[in-house]
């Protein structure tokens, strides 16, 4: 599943921290239903993907939170 990436370099943090978190949570939705019927191996390689890129998108906001002065 490809998710349309409307992210440019001038935007708010916030803002592409929710578009980013949208889009993820968006894949996760899409494979619920297949998973919730048993281990279809795409579906839990792509919720998988889904879940590891969320995680790195909030450590990366909470160092930004944290040390805002940061070049990140």
């Amino acid at each position: 599943m490809e998710v349309e990436n409307n992210l440019t370099a001038d935007m708010p943090i916030a803002e592409l921290g929710r578009q980013m978190l949208a889009a993820q949570l968006a894949i996760m939705q899409t494979y619920l239903p297949i998973l919730q019927q048993g281990p279809e191996v795409t579906a839990v390689h792509e919720t998988r993907k889904a879940i590891r890129r969320t995680y790195t998108a909030v450590r990366l906001s909470l160092i930004h939170i944290s040390e805002p002065t940061r070049p990140y």
